[in-house]
């Protein structure tokens, strides 16, 4: 056995799989699928279609990645960066998911990236366009 313990959820949320593995959280997944190959693509790709999110190295159910982001969104200081995580991974594996862009996008403003605040709450609004808190958050961004 090559490491002491399994990987667990502790070590994963400590980003401790980076002294295993070299590799940032946020590579992680486009890293385990150069080495895994099509085993592990084929691994995201049912991810993508059963709206589950990778996180971390885990895969956990579009509303639970949700709720997750939005209690750190809550705690705000340093939870902002979790918050901020978790709405990117629910753009990345679930894109038809509108909230996922409006909540990344309110995170973006507050950290004064602009731009992407304006890209991302259009995103929400393009995808949800009977949702009037996008349409009008957007139209505020836009100026």
């Amino acid at each position: 056995r090559k490491y002491g313990h399994d990987f667990c959820a502790t070590c994963m949320k400590r980003n401790l799989h980076m002294l295993y593995t070299a590799v940032p959280s946020a590579g992680i997944e486009q890293e385990a699928e150069a080495v895994l190959g099509p085993l592990y693509s084929a691994f995201l790709q049912e991810a993508r279609r059963t709206g589950c999110v990778i996180f971390e190295g885990q895969s956990i159910p579009k509303d639970e990645a949700y709720r997750r982001g939005m209690a750190a969104l809550r705690r705000g200081g340093r939870s902002l960066d979790m918050a901020e995580a978790y709405f990117n991974a629910l753009i990345q594996y679930t894109p038809e998911f509108g909230e996922g862009f409006f909540q990344a996008a309110r995170i973006a403003e507050k950290k004064g990236a602009l731009d992407r605040a304006r890209a991302l709450m259009a995103e929400a609004s393009r995808l949800a366009p009977e949702h009037e808190l996008y349409r009008a958050e957007a139209r505020r961004l836009q100026g």
